[in-house]
């Protein structure tokens, strides 16, 4: 068992090693990511306000009136409708993603003439009020036909005041926050990439078939290769939170436990990725090309690049297949609101699975590979 550590931890420091060679490769492995963080930083800073998904939220009272009020406005191809009973959080749009909120102030199972609406939204959201406004007038429209021959006038049906809502005073957007969490998790699926384009050129160059030679297990091998990875990807995370904080203030207001732990998936994360690039890659050159437009695409619809709320809703529907979703949200948690190691446990269960996965599929394509190979067929 001693012998198969030190072999283990001898070519995990080989990996090391030749990371730590070339020590230019070493500082921009650690500047580009800060460097992109801050330009995200820069351009969402410009505008402290939370951004909003865009969606409307109902806050009406528990009459039939109301209810049917909501949902002749669900039924609007141009609404994304939420209904709930009361405020949240003691105010219209707190913590919450919409940029709309319709509350009906009037009591409309009584006969008030005539009702009162509010429309509280989000000051880069006018148009979107505006546009509320008129489905709402439609709708009540729609109704009074429903009972009447001639309408009444506008101001007779309904009134409705419209609120701009200063979302800044309520919970102000990290941007910083965001920014470099977000570019953490994109530059550690990339390093886990260069790791594993590093294993296809050692096996073009021979020398995975020199490690083979030698009295060195597959899972010898690929756990070396993870472990170097891991290292490395923790200290990219360590960098960029600690230039985060020493640049722009970023910090991290949950507990250093669940920090620690979500960080140390996250670099694992990394590195199965790196070993899953290694073991389905045939050619560099074509792996290069393949996973960045995969990590790209996992980055923009994860969430990494700017916030959920300015992705469409279908988006939501395939975050629980995204590990970047899972990573970005789980940093998130703890590094902006202040979450603890209870609050990140889902988080950590999806990541998990994540990481099996890439090392169960990489393990079984590199035996597969192996026995191939014993039996004549170079691929």
């Amino acid at each position: 068992m001693k012998g198969w550590l030190l072999v283990t931890w001898a070519l995990t420091g080989k990996d090391l090693r030749l990371f730590l060679a070339d020590r230019r490769a070493v500082v921009l492995c650690f500047a580009v990511p800060v460097l992109l963080a801050t330009i995200f930083g820069m351009i969402f800073s410009q505008d402290q306000t939370a951004p909003k998904r865009l969606c409307v939220v109902l806050h009406v009272d528990q009459s039939e009136e109301a209810l049917h009020i909501s949902n002749l406005l669900a039924n609007h191809p141009g609404l994304d409708v939420k209904t709930v009973p009361h405020l949240v959080g003691g105010e219209p749009l707190q913590d919450s993603w919409a940029k709309l909120a319709l509350v009906i102030t009037s009591d409309l199972s009584k006969p008030e003439s005539p009702p009162k609406y509010q429309i509280f939204y989000h000051p880069t959201a006018q148009m979107e009020a505006q546009l509320l406004e008129g489905v709402l007038m439609e709708t009540i429209a729609k109704k009074w036909t429903a009972h009447l021959q001639q309408l009444p006038t506008v101001r007779e049906m309904f009134q409705c005041e419209k609120i701009a809502v200063n979302i800044s005073q309520q919970s102000s957007f990290d941007a910083y926050g965001h920014s470099f969490t977000g570019m953490t998790v994109q530059y550690l699926l990339f390093w886990g990439l260069e790791c594993g384009l590093v294993f296809l050129r050692e096996r073009r160059t021979g020398i995975w078939q020199r490690i083979q030679a030698s009295p060195v297990t597959i899972f010898q091998a690929l756990l070396a290769r993870t472990l170097a990875t891991a290292v490395i990807a923790q200290m990219l995370i360590l960098v960029m939170f600690t230039a985060g904080n020493l640049l722009f203030g970023v910090r991290i207001h949950g507990t250093i436990l669940a920090f620690g732990v979500l960080s140390i998936t996250c670099s694992f994360l990394a590195a199965a990725l790196g070993v899953f690039v290694a073991a389905i890659g045939q050619h560099e050159a074509r792996a290069r090309s393949l996973f960045v437009l995969v990590i790209l695409s996992l980055s923009m619809l994860g969430g990494l690049w700017m916030p959920a709320g300015f992705l469409p809703t279908w988006v939501d529907r395939l975050a629980p297949l995204l590990p970047t979703r899972w990573a970005m949200d789980g940093l998130r948690e703890v590094v902006m609101d202040g979450g603890s190691f209870p609050q990140i446990v889902p988080h950590l269960l999806a990541l998990l699975i994540f990481i099996m996965g890439f090392f169960v599929l990489a393990i079984c394509r590199f035996t597969w590979f192996e026995a191939q190979q014993r039996k004549g067929f170079q691929r």
